[in-house]
C-alpha cells in the first residue's frame, strides 16, 4: 500500500485486525502532507501489525501512528524505514489532537524503529490507565507518557530496547536538555525496566 493522503483513517470494525506481509518487505509507505498535523495514520480498531515494512516517505521529521485507545500490537518482524534520516513514525497509544481523548490505552511493541513512543496520546488526554509493554525495538528520542496530554495513570514496561534519550515518567522531553511539557497524571506512574535497556530514566 502507498498512501499520499495527508491524514489516513484506517477502517473501524468490531473485530481484531491483523496486518502481516507475506515477506518482511511487504507493508505500506506513507508520504502525508507538508506539516506534522497532516502526516497522521489513525488506527480505529484493535490491530496487530507484524512481519512487514512501514516506510515513511515524508520529507518532514514528524509522522504519527496513533492507536486512538484501541489495542495495538506491533509484533515481531516489523521493519521501519525512512526517506529522511531518523524520521520514523511517532507511535502513540492514544490520539493525536486535543479532541481525540480516550478512556485508556493498551500498546505492545516487539520490533521496529520509532521516533518517540507515547504510552498515552500526543496532545489528547487519557482519562483512565495508559498501558504499554515495549521490548525488542529502537527509539530515536524518548518513551514517555504523552507529549502534552494528561493521563489517569501509567503502567509502562520496557526491556531489550535502546532509547537514544530518555524513558520519562512525568516530564516530556524532546532531548535531555529541553523540557517540552509536563503531563498531568492523576494516579500512579509505574515504570518497570527489564533487562538490556539503554536509556536515561527520569
Amino acid at each position: 500500500m502507498s498512501w499520499a493522503l495527508p491524514w489516513v483513517e484506517m477502517p473501524s470494525v468490531s473485530f481484531h485486525v491483523t496486518i502481516s506481509g507475506k515477506t518482511d518487505a511487504d507493508g505500506f509507505q506513507y508520504t502525508g502532507g507538508s506539516s506534522q498535523e497532516t502526516r497522521i495514520v489513525d488506527i480505529n480498531s484493535d490491530t496487530t501489525m507484524e512481519y512487514m515494512t512501514i516506510h515513511s516517505n515524508s520529507a518532514g521529521s514528524y509522522n504519527h501512528l496513533n492507536a486512538n485507545g484501541h489495542k495495538l500490537v506491533i509484533g515481531e518482524g516489523v521493519n521501519c524505514t525512512t526517506k529522511k534520516a531518523n524520521a520514523y513514525f511517532t507511535l502513540a497509544g492514544g490520539g493525536y489532537g486535543t479532541a481525540a481523548d480516550t478512556a485508556s490505552t493498551d500498546l505492545t511493541v516487539r520490533s521496529g524503529k520509532w521516533r518517540t513512543i507515547y504510552v498515552g496520546g500526543y496532545l489528547a488526554d487519557v482519562t483512565g490507565q495508559a498501558k504499554a509493554d515495549i521490548s525488542g525495538c529502537w527509539v530515536y528520542q524518548n518513551i514517555a507518557p504523552s507529549y502534552r496530554g494528561s493521563l489517569g495513570s501509567v503502567d509502562l514496561k520496557v526491556s531489550n530496547t535502546t532509547v537514544n534519550s530518555a524513558v520519562a515518567g512525568s516530564a516530556i522531553y524532546a532531548g535531555l536538555s529541553e523540557i517540552k511539557a509536563t503531563a498531568a497524571i492523576a494516579g500512579d506512574v509505574t515504570i518497570t525496566l527489564g533487562e538490556n535497556v539503554s536509556a536515561t530514566v527520569i
